[in-house]
Parts: structure tokens; C-alpha cells; sequence
């Protein structure tokens, strides 16, 4: 039978916690969670600490997450990697340029201008930075619904979850330096490296039947452009938030945020593309060959294809039947609020906690067995304070009898 909280009791928003496989609590507690330590006031169970591990390591949930930011940092410094080479390339174009005036030593210098091997180091630093902020982000999101303090930042009404501005203030410091990069420094030189690599060859000679490759171009997005940039001139004024809080709001609590990972499905392709144009220009510098003009207007290889975009994945698989479902839900900021991130940094669900919780757990059931089979039922006890000392020491004496007579019918018949 289900008894409501009391008035002005702390109620859980226990349907949240079921609906991840968590058993929860109706009224939070004063309990602190392993698992979990910067919670004072639970509204999961101790024993809901085996299904966050189950879920997070078991789930393959924190492999998900680990794959996908580690694959996206490789990609973007191969992309830097590459493009290295390819002013390795304009240099000797340049060089073998004898006129003063030519179309390739023009893309050459264009090229050059960028310096991307003085800023290859910062940008895999950068890289790596958002990446390990996202992992601990989304490694924050079983302690913050066990966390009752963050309970009261879902709106069950409107479906809103509310985060902090320190939270927004981490989302900006971790990752707009990549996302200035991939989604506006980038864009039109890598439309003009693909101009370079398709026209020209390394004795600087420009093929006027190249055809620029459409389906290789990269757009520049005004909106996304004007919003990154805003907020990186006013990130450090005290009004810092309301320029930068439109980049936090692209964040996603559900699953992977594509924002964040600015043109990774068109850089990935553009890769492939890259890699078969340096080998075309390598084999051309070793055996002084006259380009296939023909060849040269059609890069092989994989090339940008637009496709819609993939149906969006849940990172943390939800339990049978859950009655709440975040992918409807939406995302707000305020100054109070729920910081995945400070939640992830401090959870540790991890295989050394996991090993010692469960010993714990074990021993508090073993523990419990015990104490229950020796404690008596009310109606045992009952009967037992019904009886007087005298009658048990009559039937003890009674009892004592009958084994006397039976030992003595033993010696007589042997």
C-alpha cells in the first residue's frame, strides 16, 4: 500500500530514477553514496549503485562516450595532420613557379598565410580538452538524479531541465576554442586547399579544366558564426552570459550534441579526399610525371555526400516501461542549477568502488538474515511469555524421564 510523503517532506522525482533501472526513493535521506560523494541528501538506495555500475560499465555507456570523443579528436587531427602537408606541397608549388603573377603561386601564398603547423599543438591540446569535459560530463548524469539537491531543476510541468551558469561557463571554456576552428576558421580555407589540390601540381603549372568539386564545399554558417564569435569577445566582461549562453543551449543532457562536433561526418569524408590528392601530388614530385588532367578534375576516393541526418541515439539506455523519456525534454539555464560536469569530475563508478560496494551490500544482507532468524515473531514471543517457569521446568523433568527409561531398556536388552 502506497502511503503519500508527509507535508513539506523532501519528495523525489522517483519516476526519473525508475525509468534508468534505478529503484529510488519516494523521500530523500540524509545518505551518503560512495559512488557518488559530493551527495548529502539521497533519493537512490545504496543498492541503486550496482545498477549505475551495471548501467555505465557494463551498459558499455561509458565506452560509447570514450569511442565517440576519442574518434572525433582523431579525426580532427588527421584533418590538421593533413593540411600540414598539403602547404608542405604549396611550398615547393610556389618555388617552381617562375613568373611573378601565376594562379598557383596565388593559391600557394593563400594557403601559406594560415598557419596551421604553429597552431597544430594548441589545437590537439584544445581537442583533448573538450574532449575529456564532455566524458566527465556525461559521466556526471546517474549522480545528478540520485543528487535530490537537483531534483527540484526538473520541471515535470514544462519538461525543462535547468543548469547552472557555472556550468555554461565550463561548456565555454572547454570547447570554444574548437568550435571557432571547425566551424568558422576552417571553412573557406578548406574550400581553397581543395581548389589548390585539384588545380595545381608541384611544379607550380595551374590545370584550367579542373573542375572545383561541389559536393567538397564546406558552408559557412552566419548565425553559428556571429554567435561563436560574439561570445569569445565578451566571454571575460560580467555580463558574460548573456553572450554566450545561445552556445550553451546547444548542449544536449540525452545524447551526443552534433554542435559540438562541428562538420565531423563532412571532415571525416573530406579526409579520405585529401589523403588520395597528397598521394596524386607525392607520385607526381617522385617521377615527374604529366598529370591525367582528366584524372585530376575527378578526385577519387570518398568524397562529401549530403545525406540527412542520422536519428539521434540515447547515451544512457532507458529501463523497460520508463515513464520519463529526456529526449522530449528541453534545456534551460539560470544561475542556480544542475552542473554535469562538477557531478561527473566527482563520481567514481569505477571497478575498485564497484568491488567494494558490493562487499558492503553483501555483508549488510548477510547481517540481515541473521538478525531476522533470531528475532522471534510477535506471536512466538507471544506464546513464550505464556508460559510459566515451573511448567517448562515440569516438562523439562518429564522429557529427562522418558530418556532415562529408554537407556535403561537398552542395557537390559543387550
Amino acid at each position: 500500500m502506497f502511503i503519500s510523503p508527509a507535508k513539506g517532506a523532501d519528495v523525489c522525482f522517483r519516476d526519473l530514477l525508475q525509468s534508468y533501472s534505478l529503484n529510488g526513493i519516494d523521500t530523500a535521506q540524509e545518505m551518503q553514496l560512495s559512488m557518488c560523494p559530493s551527495i548529502t541528501k539521497s533519493c537512490c538506495q545504496q543498492v541503486d549503485q550496482e545498477a549505475i555500475y551495471s548501467n555505465w560499465i557494463h551498459g558499455g555507456e561509458e565506452e560509447a562516450v570514450n569511442d565517440r570523443y576519442n574518434q572525433n579528436a582523431k579525426i580532427y587531427e588527421a584533418l590538421v595532420d593533413k593540411l600540414i602537408k598539403v602547404q608542405e606541397f604549396a611550398r615547393v608549388s610556389k618555388k617552381a613557379v617562375v613568373k611573378r603573377i601565376a594562379n598557383c603561386k596565388l593559391l600557394a601564398d593563400r594557403i601559406l598565410n594560415f598557419e596551421v603547423k604553429e597552431i597544430q599543438s594548441q589545437i590537439k591540446k584544445n581537442l583533448n580538452k573538450m574532449r575529456d569535459f564532455f566524458k566527465n560530463t556525461y559521466k556526471g548524469f546517474y549522480c545528478t538524479i540520485c543528487n535530490f539537491e537537483n531534483h527540484k531543476y526538473f520541471n515535470k510541468d514544462q519538461k525543462i531541465i535547468t543548469f547552472s551558469e557555472k556550468f555554461c561557463r565550463d561548456i565555454v571554456e572547454n570547447s570554444l576554442g574548437p568550435l571557432l576552428v571547425f566551424h568558422v576558421d576552417m571553412m573557406k580555407y578548406l574550400n581553397l586547399v581543395s581548389k589548390f589540390v585539384t588545380s595545381c601540381d608541384t611544379r607550380g603549372e595551374y590545370n584550367l579544366e579542373a573542375e572545383f568539386p561541389k559536393n567538397l564545399t564546406f558552408f559557412e554558417v552566419t548565425e553559428t558564426k556571429d554567435m561563436l564569435e560574439s561570445c569569445r569577445e565578451n566571454r571575460n566582461k560580467r555580463d558574460w552570459f548573456a553572450y554566450c549562453k545561445d552556445v550553451c543551449m546547444n548542449f544536449e543532457v540525452y545524447s551526443f550534441a552534433t554542435f559540438f562536433e562541428p562538420n565531423i561526418a563532412q571532415v571525416t569524408e573530406y579526409n579520405g579526399f585529401l589523403q588520395e590528392a597528397l598521394t596524386t601530388m607525392a607520385n607526381f614530385q617522385v617521377t615527374h610525371a604529366l598529370l591525367n588532367k582528366d584524372e585530376a578534375a575527378k578526385p577519387k576516393g570518398r568524397v562529401l555526400q549530403t545525406s540527412d541526418e542520422p536519428k539521434k541515439k540515447p547515451i544512457y539506455k532507458p529501463g523497460l516501461g520508463p515513464k520519463v523519456n529526456l529526449l522530449d525534454w528541453n534545456i534551460d539555464f539560470g544561475v542556480p542549477g544542475i552542473s554535469l560536469y562538477d557531478e561527473g569530475r566527482n563520481s567514481l563508478i569505477t571497478d575498485t568502488m564497484y568491488n567494494s560496494i558490493k562487499t558492503f551490500l553483501q555483508l549488510a544482507r548477510e547481517n540481515s538474515n541473521v538478525n531476522q532468524a533470531s528475532t522471534l515473531s510477535a506471536t512466538d514471543q507471544q506464546i513464550l511469555n505464556s508460559v510459566t517457569p515451573r511448567s517448562l521446568f515440569m516438562k523439562s523433568s518429564s522429557i529427562i524421564q522418558v530418556l532415562s527409561c529408554l537407556l535403561i531398556s537398552l542395557v537390559l536388552l543387550i
